[in-house]
């Protein structure tokens, strides 16, 4: 079962999850992660490491008078982080097992947890 947009916003953004801020969901989403089961191609140190390297120093975008202006730094929290990490290891396993990727099966207090190394 896919998770509808709402599950998926619900995953990345509310506090109980991975509580990253709307912005920085939206900059993960230009980084290739737009549905959580993209998190499985990120289950390795240095995909994170990459995407934290990007979120210091975001592309420029043009102003209101068009030009480049520099954006401010996407921040992702150290819990944010280590709950995305240990989400993409769960996502990889479901998919190694052919088991069903269900919103219950991704929430942190009750599953995702127990994936922790």
């Amino acid at each position: 079962m896919v998770l509808t947009a709402g599950q998926t916003t619900a995953f990345f953004t509310d506090a109980a999850q991975m509580g990253l801020s709307a912005r920085t969901r939206g900059f993960l989403q230009s980084e290739g992660i737009t549905m959580v089961e993209d998190l499985a191609e990120f289950s390795s140190k240095d995909a994170w490491t990459q995407i934290v390297e990007n979120c210091k120093r975001p592309p420029q975008v043009a102003n209101a008078a068009g030009v480049l202006a520099n954006q401010a730094a996407f921040h992702i929290g150290a819990k944010s982080l280590h709950r995305l990490k240990v989400a993409a290891i769960a996502v990889e396993y479901y998919a190694a097992t052919d088991r069903a990727l269900t919103a219950q099966a991704m929430q942190w207090d009750s599953t995702l947890k127990n994936f922790e190394a």
